[in-house]
């Protein structure tokens, strides 16, 4: 799941604490000043950035399949890093040079998920059964072929989209006007700013927000316990309701700053959404599985074990919510446009529960910026012909790497089927800060086509279906980009340079970071269980007709219908206090995939950052910087143990 704002979890946030009051004004841009959209060292600091994304969204996708854009974190880092340099008559970042920053760390950053390392090519390593094409073994240079072959259609379809989806419709793109606001903070000249946005982006001023990240981060907690917990595995499983429920129905606590700190960064509604999945998949549909006989095995064994029978329920939440949202923001534009035709010649505007996400600039601010070069909305032929190249090179990566298994037509199914599936990202993303990144409605088509006596009807379907869902979810990722820069005035050309640049170099760098971490440790083990995978298999198997586990078919219905009919409420009467007291799909699923330890230390970080908040400060500045600087700092430390590891020959 890919969440494009600073919160780690990629749930669509219905009543979080943080969310904002719904009387703040629009920002405006900074006097006018020469700016530079493009240079050397933005495009390079951002890259390097990117690795730290790349590192974390690698480390916690196997981990927990979740995945982050962290585009205010970049934005803020690479502001900072360029400011703490200026005594060495270094110029401070200009505000299209902290655009570019931000683009290229998000490219680099995001290509896991786009690559699939943390859904479907460990499932073909892992998960599959050899029986149905799995247990390959990808040498690098197939991953890196592989990379290469998925990393531009998003930036393509963000491209061709971004005029009719991002520049002309009004949707609130909460994340992008928080992205944009702090960045106007950031780059004011003079006088203070408004006290609304203050409220907002809560910066009490930039040294100090560098400092807690690197105090509570990288250069103390995260590190240091990423190293204990290498040679004292008992944190990660500490049994604080006693050695008996630890052992035998895995309650238990990770003792894991990232976990802990994401917590911190969302606030505690979705972790205690989460929360409610674990007891309910945990506490309750486990012990009544192992005691009706239904599971057999160890409790989180993925075959006989309670585990294998829960994860039915999980994805039947898990769908339940994306279903709703692909058909929501399918329909609801045509029902618009319907009545728009029947009533009058009104504009059409996007669904908003309040009036909390204005434009950030007004009408007199945005005519008084210099013109956009559109070029990337315009020419129509270059995206064209980019699509129509990456398509034949992708169809190549794929014949090479699995042969005559997958035909080139279904890889030329899955970039159509991409563009549909991307809409709907980005259409989510604008309105809720949330992308679906769901496979749901690719897996479906190619079950439909592929018959089930073929003997490569798996893997077919996997790596067709995974390839159109990674297509699409980079595509909202870029398309978060493009908004944050059209609000502040970016150059489209200078952050598609930074996009390539970034998807090139987080291939690369995703491929390294995927094969270190799955060498060095058992998959799916301990530390990576690699839920995303394990959900996008059994999928398969479901569409495929293998059949449910016994006993599960009417929790699977029971469950599924009752996230439909409360996303569809949810999306229905969005922005209501309701929402708080009702977990999404989302949430709940991955609450249920993952084992306890997962979603208790993202509890207790939600408690510590409510607590932060009431009696502390009011503002987000101080528990954006400790929670991120935890999770960085927990994924920097896994990235030297297993650095050391692998020079060495340690375990």
């Amino acid at each position: 799941m890919t969440d494009s704002s600073d919160s780690d979890v990629g749930i669509p946030d219905y009543g979080s604490l943080h969310r904002d009051d719904d009387n703040h004004s629009p920002a405006t841009i900074p006097p006018d000043s020469p700016d530079v959209s493009f240079s050397l060292r933005a495009l390079t600091l951002g890259l390097a950035l990117g690795v730290l994304v790349n590192a974390a969204n690698t480390y916690y996708g196997l981990q927990a399949g979740i995945s982050s854009q962290m585009p205010m974190i970049t934005g803020l880092l690479g502001y900072m890093i360029v400011q703490s340099l200026r005594g060495f008559a270094v110029k401070p970042l200009s505000f299209g040079e902290n655009v570019l920053v931000i683009s290229a760390a998000t490219a680099t950053g995001c290509m896991p998920v786009t690559a699939g390392f943390t859904g479907v090519i460990p499932a073909l390593e892992f998960v599959l059964a050899p029986e149905d094409g799995g247990r390959l073994h990808l040498n690098t240079a197939r991953l890196l072929l592989w990379s290469f072959g998925s990393a531009f259609f998003g930036i393509a379809f963000a491209a061709w989209l971004r005029k009719p989806l991002i520049e002309k419709r009004e949707s609130p793109w909460p994340g992008a006007h928080a992205t944009a606001r702090m960045l106007r903070t950031l780059h004011e000249e003079k006088g203070e700013p408004h006290q609304e946005e203050t409220r907002l982006v809560a910066l009490s001023g930039p040294p100090t927000n560098f400092k807690t990240i690197l105090r509570y981060g990288v250069g103390s907690f995260g590190v240091l316990q990423a190293i204990l917990t290498f040679f004292f595995p008992i944190l990660r499983t500490i049994p604080i309701f006693g050695i008996p429920a630890a052992r035998d129905w895995s309650w238990s606590f990770n003792f894991s700053p990232g976990f802990i700190g994401g917590g911190i960064i969302t606030g505690p509604v979705i972790p205690l959404h989460m929360l409610a999945g674990a007891i309910v998949g945990w506490a309750i549909l486990s012990p009544l599985a192992i005691h009706k006989g239904w599971a057999h095995g160890p409790v989180e064994d993925w075959e006989t074990g309670s585990r294998a029978w829960i994860i039915w329920v999980s994805l039947s939440c898990l769908m339940a919510d994306a279903a709703v949202f692909l058909v929501w923001f399918i329909i609801e534009p045509m029902k618009r446009a319907l009545a728009q035709i029947i009533s009058s010649n009104t504009p059409i505007h996007c669904v908003s529960g309040n009036n909390a996400h204005e434009p950030l600039l007004d009408q007199g601010d945005q005519n008084a910026l210099p013109p956009q070069k559109n070029w990337l909305a315009s020419s129509t032929t270059v995206i064209c012909a980019t699509i129509a190249v990456a398509s034949c090179f992708c169809i190549i990566s794929v014949q090479v790497i699995f042969h005559s298994v997958i035909p080139w037509y279904f890889v030329l199914l899955a970039v159509i089927l991409a563009l549909p599936m991307a809409v709907v990202g980005i259409r989510a993303l604008a309105e809720c800060d949330f992308n679906p990144e769901s496979p749901l409605l690719s897996q479906l088509v190619f079950a439909a086509l592929l018959s089930k006596s073929n003997p490569h009807a798996f893997l077919s379907n996997l790596v067709s279906a995974g390839l159109a869902s990674a297509c699409a979810s980079q595509a909202g990722d870029i398309a978060y980009d493009f908004k944050i820069g059209s609000l502040v005035g970016g150059s489209p050309r200078a952050q598609i340079y930074g996009h390539v640049a970034g998807s090139v170099f987080g291939s690369f760098v995703a491929t390294a970071m995927y094969r270190l971490y799955t060498s060095r440790g058992v998959v799916p083990g301990p530390v990576f269980q690699i839920p995303a995978s394990h959900l996008t298999v059994n999928t398969t198997k479901l569409l495929l007709g293998t059949g449910l586990p016994n006993g599960v078919a009417p929790f699977v219905a029971t469950f599924g219908t009752f996230f439909v009919v409360v996303a569809a409420l949810k999306l229905k009467w969005p922005g209501k206090r309701w929402h708080t007291w009702i977990p999404s799909g989302t949430a709940f699923a991955i609450g249920m995939a993952n084992t306890p330890s997962f979603s208790l230390p993202r509890v207790v970080g939600g408690i510590i950052s409510w607590l932060y908040l009431r009696h502390v400060g009011s503002n987000r500045d101080g528990t954006l910087g400790i929670g991120t600087g935890l999770a960085l700092g927990e994924t920097l430390g896994s990235v030297t143990i297993l650095a050391l590891s692998a020079s060495f020959g340690f375990v």
